[in-house]
């Protein structure tokens, strides 16, 4: 029976190769793990890419910069806590984060390392961000917006009682901040140019969001929910009933990815159906994001996830 059973499944890896061979077997992406060189890591918190450029960043300062197909473990900046991490177009990075209450922001330049840069009066930071064009903007708490101008970090005129937890830079500049109001209600924060506008979701506070290119966006709450945003404002799609972390725009167009505690990670589509996604981590998943329609990378708390 075993001999059979191993002469058939030669068989069928044999024509299988031989249908590839000839490229009419196509293999659907799908989520595998990668452990991080000197891992485990000690907390993952956020991951960023730019051309073949990819960092992650977490707990105690730790840092590995992916280049050239490879991950290498860079010494961090410092023992600050990393709780955000943004790719610039020549392959350096903002790096986010904070010691004790006190905000932390950092500039990686390839072969140069780290130089802090922290603003006067820096408050916890939450997360960094940046365009193709290197426009760059870190948000955290106490209401603190840095937007980067002419190689200087400026705080916009934002009112103290906001806690923000992400922000997304789009195309044009555009910036889509997100967290809560005083109350712990969930607010989006629109800017554009010199123009601003708050958006209220009447529920719990915004995790993550993320702008696609047609200058709308998605947002997760902590209480789960999903919503599309545009400049009218949020609205809810789809009640997950699950903590969210991260969401990141399908690159196959109309929908998003969204992740959180315990392993969770699904595919939410442009009618706000949702299909979970299967994957070998058993560890809360904080960030995600895609590259290409087959191509992406997930954070859990030791290690990643790749999407290929």
């Amino acid at each position: 029976m075993k001999k059979a059973m191993l002469i058939s499944l030669a068989a069928v890896l044999t024509a299988l190769l031989a249908a590839g061979c000839d490229g009419d077997v196509e293999l659907d992406p799908y989520w595998v793990a990668v452990e991080l060189p000197g891992g485990p890591a000690a907390g993952l918190r956020d991951l960023d890419a730019a051309g073949d450029v990819v960092c992650v960043v977490g707990l105690g300062g730790e840092f590995w910069r992916r280049a050239g197909g490879s991950w290498s473990e860079l010494d961090g900046p410092s023992s600050a806590e990393l709780t955000g991490v943004a790719v610039r177009s020549d392959g350096g990075a903002w790096a986010c984060g904070h010691v004790g209450d006190a905000g932390r922001l950092y500039d990686y330049a390839p072969g140069a390392g780290w130089s802090e840069v922290t603003p006067a009066d820096c408050a916890y930071l939450n997360e960094v961000a940046v365009n193709a064009d290197d426009t760059a903007c870190a948000v955290g708490s106490a209401g603190q917006v840095w937007r980067l101008v002419a190689d200087v970090w400026e705080r916009l005129t934002v009112p103290a009682d906001y806690l923000w937890r992400s922000v997304d830079v789009g195309d044009d500049g555009t910036l889509l901040v997100v967290g809560a109001d005083a109350a712990g209600t969930g607010t989006a924060l629109l800017i554009e140019g010199d123009d601003s506008s708050y958006h209220s979701t009447g529920g719990d506070r915004l995790e993550d969001c993320t702008l696609t290119a047609d200058g709308a966006g998605w947002l997760v709450a902590a209480d789960g929910v999903v919503y599309r945003f545009d400049a009218a404002g949020a609205e809810a799609v789809v009640d997950t009933e699950r903590t969210l972390f991260g969401v990141a725009a399908d690159p196959a167009g109309g929908g998003c990815w969204i992740c959180g505690p315990g392993a969770y990670l699904a595919r939410v589509d442009a009618a706000g159906g949702l299909s979970e996604s299967e994957h070998p981590a058993a560890e809360n998943l904080q960030d995600l994001i895609f590259i290409e329609t087959d191509e992406g990378w997930a954070a859990a708390e030791t290690h990643l996830l790749h999407y290929r």
